[in-house]
């Protein structure tokens, strides 16, 4: 350009630069009085004038100081309640006894202000009314057969029999055939299997029942109809947790050999504890029938050879249907109170003559 560019630029400025001339006129000087009349601004003075509490802070130490006041009073409170309770439970015999003689002197009698003091605090007694019944609480009695417990607790029962006989008999009778190969003969030891459990869970529970009568018995002075619904309302709540299963096992299966001429042996060393499983489950429900107010039973055959009763029982398919008389029975049926719940199954099958013909029954 006209200028010569920045190469002039350079060639007058970098000789100055270096002689350092440039910036000897921006020395700096010393400071003068006046610097002094403008300090700097801190807040030191500030914090001193006006101090600052924390808002939080303030606000927990309130807090505990109101905290250790409340506790103060819980405890004078708990004192005074332990002091009450005393009084009420273990009274001062020394303070009027009215098997003496005290017409000449009233000096043992209560004065008013105690007599205001105990019935203010009689309410404050922590022991149930001796005529309070779960009748009472529930408004329904636990012995009652529109109790909601009963009612629930029989349903499911119900449908674990059924189950019980879906499911669990199924898979016994599949262990079964590995050690016997008659169908009958396997049919025969479900059904008395269920026979004996129900028989000892029920034997088993009459003694438990009659030993937790025997112990609210000893402890409580009530009448027999509250007796009875304070024993129920235990067992609701204990009977299930209370039973041995496995000693009712154990029972179930010696009621088992018993009956070993009329019935097969699943296994000469095991004995009938191969299906130990099946017995469990059965015992464990039969417990828990017998454990109802009003408890759920299985009917027991009058004879070996009986008439089918269609009300009691359904046919199994290899029936022969024209025949009444009950070849085998197969399953019981579930009752209460001579009421049938569930039904069982039974085979009919009539005799044989020697042309190989049924004879028929009618």
């Amino acid at each position: 350009g006209p200028y010569g560019g920045a190469n002039a630029i350079k060639l007058r400025l970098l000789p100055l630069l270096g002689s350092g001339s440039v910036f000897s006129g921006f020395a700096v000087g010393k400071q003068t009085s006046n610097s002094n009349l403008f300090p700097p601004k801190t807040y030191e003075s500030d914090i001193s004038k006006y101090p600052r509490q924390d808002k939080y802070e303030v606000d927990l130490i309130e807090t505990r100081k109101e905290n250790n006041r409340l506790r103060e009073q819980i405890l004078s409170l708990e004192g005074e309640n332990e002091r009450l309770k005393t009084h009420i439970y273990c009274p001062n015999k020394n303070e009027y006894d009215f098997t003496k003689d005290n017409s000449g002197s009233l000096k043992n009698l209560p004065t008013s202000s105690k007599m205001h003091e105990e019935k203010d605090v009689g309410p404050l007694s922590l022991s149930a009314p001796s005529d309070l019944t779960p009748s009472m609480l529930t408004g329904v009695s636990p012995l009652s057969p529109n109790d909601p417990i009963q009612r629930y607790r029989q349903h499911i029962l119900v449908m674990r029999f059924n189950e019980l006989f879906s499911l669990h008999r199924v898979e016994a009778m599949g262990i079964l055939r590995r050690y016997i190969d008659d169908y009958e003969a396997s049919q025969k030891i479900i059904f008395y299997t269920v026979l004996d459990s129900f028989h000892v869970a029920k034997s088993h529970f009459r003694a438990y029942k009659n030993r937790v009568r025997k112990q609210i018995a000893a402890n409580n002075l009530i009448t027999t109809e509250t007796l009875d619904e304070l024993v129920q309302s235990y067992i609701n709540i204990h009977a299930s947790h209370s039973a041995d299963i496995s000693l009712l096992v154990k029972d179930a299966c010696l009621a088992l050999e018993r009956r070993v001429p009329r019935i097969r042996r699943p296994s000469q060393n095991l004995g009938f504890e191969v299906i130990k499983d099946f017995i469990y489950e059965t015992c464990k429900l039969a417990w828990e029938c017998a454990a109802l107010s009003h408890p759920l039973e299985i009917c027991r055959p009058a004879c070996e050879n009986e008439l089918i009763d269609e009300a009691k029982y359904r046919r199994s398919h290899d029936s022969s249907y024209p025949t009444l008389i009950i070849h085998h029975h197969i399953w019981p049926c579930l009752m209460q109170n001579e009421r049938i719940v569930a039904k069982g199954e039974v085979c009919t099958r009539g005799n044989f003559n020697s042309y190989g013909f049924e004879i028929m029954v009618r």
